[in-house]
């Protein structure tokens, strides 16, 4: 994972085939990404790590 691009790893099933939703997410540091595997959509800081799904534990 590059600094500049980071491509996250699924935060529920730790797949690394995931698909970048959206650059923005609910802020502009975070970016929403799929995960092909388990197909749940996560967000993640964009130089950070994932933030928990939205919509509950």
């Amino acid at each position: 994972m590059s600094r500049e691009d980071p491509t996250p790893r699924c935060p529920h099933c730790d797949s690394g085939d995931v698909t970048r939703v959206a650059y923005f997410g609910t802020s502009a540091a975070q970016s929403q990404w799929h995960c092909a595997r388990c197909r749940s959509v996560f967000e993640f800081w964009r130089y950070g790590g994932p933030l928990s799904p939205r919509g509950g534990e």
